[in-house]
């Protein structure tokens, strides 16, 4: 009841009814066929590369573990030389740079203070570098082809990851790569909420314990010196 390939019906039916057929053409099919076969088994290991992805970016809220695991994953499904994860910076400053081999070895690049503010850190959605114009940032100068992605969750830009990879990139793999930068991206965004709720929590103790030191003194001088 499935669709077939006329080329595969033909076979069948020939066979079937105990005629010849054409050994060229059985040759083709089966050359079809197989490369369904590899394809398939390719979009299976994409999905359990994505699926081990997002246990890893759930794991760790400590961001130097979560880019390090997240390099590692990621070149199970898309070999890559190197990644680039650039993060912009909280307040005023320069893009925070790590450049991670596919062990997860990171080494700091620096970049130059326009690269802030240089358009594919801003784009909205993965993007080759062929389909860009004019020079790349500063982090990016001399590396082949990359692939830009950018960390927007909840449309909130955090920063990009520019990947090169092994090989010409397939553009089917786009998707794939998108979804992967998308979880590392909510998983950055929940770090950073953690942070800063812990933070805050620290602050409003250290409050919490000045106002009990005062009200347990009487003289303001005792006060002082317990602070």
């Amino acid at each position: 009841s499935l669709h077939r390939p006329d080329d595969l019906r033909d076979i069948m039916a020939a066979r079937n009814d105990g005629d010849p057929f054409d050994a060229t053409l059985e040759a083709r099919v089966k050359s079809a066929v197989d490369e369904v076969v590899r394809l398939q088994a390719r979009r299976i290991s994409e999905l359990s590369g994505l699926a081990r992805i997002g246990e890893m970016v759930q794991s760790t809220v400590d961001p130097v573990r979560l880019f390090r695991g997240f390099a590692r994953t990621t070149a199970e499904i898309v070999p890559f030389r190197r990644m680039f994860i650039a993060q912009l910076p909280e307040d005023e400053g320069t893009l925070r740079v790590q450049c991670y081999d596919s062990e997860g070895r990171a080494t700091p690049i620096e970049a130059s203070a326009s690269d802030v503010d240089h358009r594919w850190v801003a784009l909205r959605a993965a993007t080759l570098i062929e389909e860009l114009d004019g020079a790349p940032p500063s982090f990016l100068e001399g590396v082949e082809a990359p692939l830009v992605v950018p960390m927007r969750p909840k449309g909130e830009l955090l920063g990009v990851v520019a990947i090169e990879p092994v090989q010409s990139f397939d553009i089917e793999q786009l998707p794939l790569v998108s979804q992967a930068v998308s979880q590392l991206a909510l998983a950055l965004d929940s770090a950073m909420l953690y942070r800063q709720a812990t933070e805050r929590a620290a602050r409003i103790q250290v409050l919490g314990n000045l106002a009990r030191v005062v009200a347990s003194v009487v003289d303001l001088r005792d006060a002082f010196d317990a602070f």
